[in-house]
């Protein structure tokens, strides 16, 4: 329902039309997403100027699971690999495009997160008081990797309860989602908590994507794509693919014990199964569910990586159409030549938008240059001429020099 909700609220297409990349393009500089200060916002043409909705978002957590790392993630600045605790306040100004779907108005959304530190909580009584005023989401972040932090959040979740003149929006973030090999906690903990508290939980990997973009628009319409709720979005599917997903599932399924069962483990460590059969049969499902979770995310990535999604839903409309425009020819290395000319076109507008960044660059470059060598020669001229007026003061003063000494060559003649 809520998800529902939100996208009728929201028009998440426009983002990607030509009327919406010039709003996300006062959100880019230089190539990259522009950090705005406290008392900045996007500058646009006076005819384009809209509205701002502030909404402040706190993030609260224990002290090390990725808080700081997760703003920046979403804010576009770099991800530090050391972690390190605030020393008191750290705010953050995140911008974003929206457009309304009722009425069709433009907003700018004025994402305003705070992060705090622990220990700066407990130093200074006036932290706590700012930090928790005048809230309308609160972040309750934990690591996968640290059981403590997620045992935590109910402490966490009762605090906020009742505190303060607004009912803020109350998120789960887990980070480090990525890293499920050392993960600590299940997905049945998580989900159990979730819906026994009723907060939703997202994920966020803290750590740089793999991928490059060739400039600042297409890195945060990705962001803006991955933040949106993939269940709710309605694409275009066919039996071939459904089928292909099938075949994953019972695959990754093949690899794994059942649930409640961990034969290969008890075939493996005989002693220990029988000293703490209980706690060897919670390490095999944890270790099964994520081994699972991750081959899957992996294979998924590679789907759509190599689009097979759209290439399965083509060859299934071609097999429905009698007279289609591209059927197999036999030879496999044949077939694949069109594929592999899409693939290098595709690279090679990529390399031609690169070059005409670095080209327009480089002029923006040549032109500073000749401008501090235009300085540099008015400068010159002006010490030659300096030098020139000197020069011909010099010879003035030793003409006055001259006529001085005679002059008093002249007294000396007189006085005697």
């Amino acid at each position: 329902m809520m998800d529902s909700l939100h996208h009728n609220v929201i028009d998440f297409e426009w983002i990607k039309t030509p009327s919406g990349h010039e709003y996300l393009d006062s959100l880019i500089q230089n190539g990259k997403r522009r950090h705005f200060g406290l008392l900045e916002r996007p500058s646009l043409p006076p005819h384009k100027d809209v509205d701002c909705l502030n909404f402040k978002i706190v993030l609260t957590g224990k002290s090390g699971v990725g808080k700081s790392a997760a703003i920046a993630k979403l804010a576009g600045f770099k991800i530090l690999k050391q972690s390190y605790e605030n020393v008191g306040i750290e705010t953050t100004m995140v911008y974003w495009p929206v457009r309304l779907t009722a009425s069709g108005q433009i907003l700018f959304l004025r994402l305003h997160f705070w992060d705090v530190g622990e220990g700066a909580i407990k130093k200074f009584d006036n932290i706590l008081p700012a930090f928790k005023s005048e809230v309308d989401c609160v972040l309750f972040t934990f690591s996968f990797t640290d059981q403590l932090s997620f045992r935590e959040l109910n402490q966490r979740l009762n605090s906020f309860l009742d505190e303060g003149d607004k009912d803020p929006v109350r998120i789960l973030l887990g980070t480090k989602a990525d890293q499920y090999i050392n993960s600590d906690i299940s997905e049945p903990e998580i989900t159990n908590f979730s819906q026994a508290r009723n907060v939703p939980v997202l994920r966020i990997k803290s750590v740089p994507s793999s991928r490059n973009y060739s400039n600042g628009r297409e890195s945060i319409i990705l962001m803006e794509q991955s933040a949106t709720s993939s269940a709710s979005k309605k694409e275009e599917t066919c039996e071939k693919y459904e089928s292909l997903l099938a075949c994953v599932e019972k695959f990754l399924k093949s690899l794994r014990d059942k649930p409640g069962s961990c034969k290969k483990f008890a075939k493996a460590f005989p002693k220990c199964y029988k000293e703490c059969r209980e706690i060897l049969q919670s390490i095999s499902d944890q270790m099964w569910e994520a081994c699972e979770t991750n081959q899957k995310a992996h294979i998924m990535a590679l789907i759509e990586e190599i689009d097979l999604k759209q290439s399965l839903c083509k060859i299934a409309n071609a097999e429905l159409d009698e007279n289609p425009t591209w059927r197999p020819s036999g030879n496999p290395q044949e077939d694949i030549k069109p594929w592999i000319y899409k693939a290098r076109e595709g690279k090679i507008v990529e390399l031609e938008k690169l070059v005409e960044e670095a080209e327009s660059e480089n002029h923006i470059l040549r032109d500073k240059l000749q401008s501090k060598k235009e300085h540099i020669n008015s400068l010159m001229e002006k010490i030659e001429g300096a030098v020139t007026d000197w020069e011909q003061m010099n010879d003035v003063c030793e003409s006055k020099k001259e006529m001085l000494a005679a002059a008093q060559d002249q007294m000396m003649d007189l006085t005697t």
